[in-house]
């Protein structure tokens, strides 16, 4: 019976985030990986080339899971709601795969250098996000510029999630209430009056 390549693929990269999530970037040797998928480390070169590649792959995937949801939230005829819409997204994505959050916006393997493929893609999540603040920039309800709003958004929304990623006591309440009144503060500081009415 023939192996399912995808189904290989993806079993392998979901061990190796759990291991970087669990043990950190020292447990992700190819040995330790091929053991927790349950495959040969044969397998793990025939489809990735080695622990580069398969980190390579961790950081590809990762942004593709992001873009995927964050271009599934709706537009709507509310600009700053479709932006707090992103903004959840975008939490859920990071605590639903920590692992491959952790190679997308860490550097837990500091020699990695994402080829340009992965890094065009790595900026498509940014331009749904800051496509979004365009439109609340057009709608005259912003006090900032588009750019501005989005880096300083995504940069306290990301904050935040690295602090409840890591565990941090500050950031314990993991409830969309701690994300919202986050959001909210922050959207408060780059809108004008009234606009969060």
């Amino acid at each position: 019976m023939a192996v399912d390549p995808t189904s290989t693929r993806d079993r392998t990269l979901d061990a190796a985030a759990q291991l970087l999530r669990d043990e950190g970037p020292g447990a992700l040797t190819v040995r330790r990986i091929a053991t927790a998928a349950g495959l040969s480390t044969m397998a793990i070169y025939h489809h990735f080339g080695g622990k580069d590649g398969l980190v390579e792959a961790l950081y590809v995937d990762g942004f593709r899971a992001l873009d995927e949801a964050l271009q599934a939230v709706p537009h709507t005829d509310a600009p700053l709601a479709d932006v707090e819409a992103l903004a959840l997204a975008y939490r859920d994505v990071a605590m639903r795969r920590p692992g491959y959050y952790e190679v997308m916006f860490g550097r837990p393997f500091p020699g990695f250098v994402p080829s340009p493929d992965a890094r065009a893609l790595a900026m498509r999540p940014w331009r749904v996000f800051i496509e979004s603040l365009e439109r609340c920039e057009a709608a005259g309800l912003l006090t900032v510029p588009a750019a501005d709003a989005a880096l300083l958004l995504w940069a306290s929304g990301h904050g935040l999630l690295m602090l409840q990623l890591a565990g941090n006591e500050l950031a314990s309440d993991t409830t969309d209430r701690l994300v919202h009144g986050g959001l909210h503060s922050v959207l408060a500081a780059v809108t004008s009056p009234g606009a969060m009415a």
